[in-house]
């Protein structure tokens, strides 16, 4: 068997391969896989962040082993703040995670943590004084999964677990023992209506409905939804070029606000 390139476009990483043989001729039509997003280790970012900032915060960060929550989890980390960081498949993520914000100087400890069967049991041992002062919510999934112009009720339905149920779940389980301050991050999405995003964007419209709800049901609730823009992480990967935000900065102005 042999093979040949024809022709190579740099815009797509895209390849046009011939291949033959004695016996038959053909061509493969292939991308080069984009690589992984890998976010700024923790002393790249140390100059960004005031000392005691996020001090006396005791930090649960769901779905934090990478991505946004990787990155919120480093920020709170250096301002002062002790996190955990919770990860359902993703262990070894997690531990490189923690191992990176332990060995930096800050305190980090990881939780096995599935909010999809509401497993909060944990926190049921625990003493006032150890439990969570705030909830920074990241779980999702895979959100470049709709097709243009059609609509999946199973994959809203899979969405919904996610943005509304699993962290109605979550609020409702922890505003019993008094925790008020939740971190809720949505998407630009939710305006911009992308023709294959539809599932996505109306779970996640549904979550700040859903936020606004739990404003009016408690009074003193403290919960931060903003709509993010289009940021560099491993969810918004493209084999096209596409702008995607540098998150550090523009997650720290968050957090900064809701903290404020």
């Amino acid at each position: 068997l042999n093979y040949s390139l024809k022709n190579y476009d740099d815009r797509f990483s895209l390849f046009d391969i011939k291949i033959y043989s004695e016996s038959f001729e053909g061509s493969v039509i292939a991308f080069n896989r984009p690589s992984s997003v890998s976010q700024p280790h923790y002393s790249k970012l140390i100059h960004l962040v005031k000392k005691k900032e996020f001090l006396n915060q005791r930090a649960l960060i769901i779905g934090g082993s990478r991505g946004l929550g990787e990155m919120t989890a480093k920020l709170l980390s250096i301002g002062g703040a002790n996190v955990t960081i919770t990860y359902n498949k993703g262990i070894k993520d997690c531990s490189l995670v923690v191992d990176e914000i332990n060995s930096s100087g800050g305190t980090a400890e990881p939780l096995k943590l599935n909010i999809l069967e509401d497993n909060y049991s944990y926190f049921d041992t625990l003493e006032n004084d150890r439990l969570p002062t705030h909830i920074y919510y990241y779980p999702t999934p895979f959100i470049f999964s709709g097709s243009k112009g059609f609509y999946s009720e199973k994959l809203f339905n899979n969405f919904s677990k996610y943005y509304v149920e699993g962290f109605f779940n979550t609020v409702d389980y922890f505003i019993k023992k008094n925790i008020i301050n939740y971190f809720y991050p949505s998407t630009v999405a939710i305006d911009e209506l992308p023709a294959d995003m539809l599932e996505y964007t109306l779970a996640k419209s549904s979550g700040e409905k859903l936020c606004e709800f739990f404003k009016k049901k408690y009074s003193k609730i403290n919960i931060y939804s903003t709509k993010l823009p289009r940021l560099e992480t491993d969810q918004t990967v493209s084999l096209f070029p596409v702008k995607n935000e540098d998150p550090t900065k523009i997650l720290l102005t968050h957090l900064r606000s809701f903290n404020s």
